[in-house]
């Protein structure tokens, strides 16, 4: 097949897309931490997915470096990480909070820079978007030893979160 028909398809909007491949950059994005009393918590909002019922194929965070900046932390800060459709609200990443790339750890950083990190999840799951409030969310938790301060600064210096999806309709 030439450029036409599948060219028309790939540009389609993302609900109308057979099977989507998406990628965003999340390089310049800042992750405020809140640590002043026990493990340090903080999201950033990544994105967005289109309003129906979605079937996350796969995801896949590829070259992630964040970089601690200004006081409140230690400069080989060491915690977890993992993306979801929900912000990290308390010290913990768990359920919605890692529905797209499950908890893992981030090792430990070295003058204030993270590891290079890579993470997937080839778990399918079916995330209801129906009333169009499903966001992206990077949660990034800083252990207690790490971290004295609340407005904690941390930026994503590199990173790429690739999703496969496909929309199994609306209500």
């Amino acid at each position: 097949m030439a450029k036409g028909l599948q060219r028309s398809l790939s540009r389609a909007p993302r609900g109308q897309r057979d099977i989507v491949k998406e990628r965003i950059d999340l390089a310049g994005d800042t992750i405020t931490v809140a640590g002043a009393s026990g493990i340090g918590f903080g999201s950033v909002a990544l994105g967005k997915f289109p309003e129906g019922f979605i079937l996350l194929l796969g995801a896949q965070l590829t070259d992630l470096v964040l970089t601690g900046s200004g006081t409140g932390h230690v400069d080989d800060y060491d915690g977890d990480y993992g993306i979801g459709t929900t912000a990290a609200s308390d010290a913990t990443i768990s359920a919605a909070d890692e529905n797209i790339i499950t908890e893992a750890a981030l090792g430990p950083a070295t003058a204030n820079v993270s590891p290079n990190l890579d993470a997937g999840n080839a778990t399918t799951a079916i995330i209801d978007n129906s009333e169009d409030d499903q966001n992206l969310y990077l949660n990034l938790l800083v252990d207690d030893a790490d971290i004295s301060a609340d407005d904690v600064v941390f930026t994503v210096t590199t990173g790429t979160l690739w999703l496969v999806y496909t929309m199994i309709g609306d209500d």
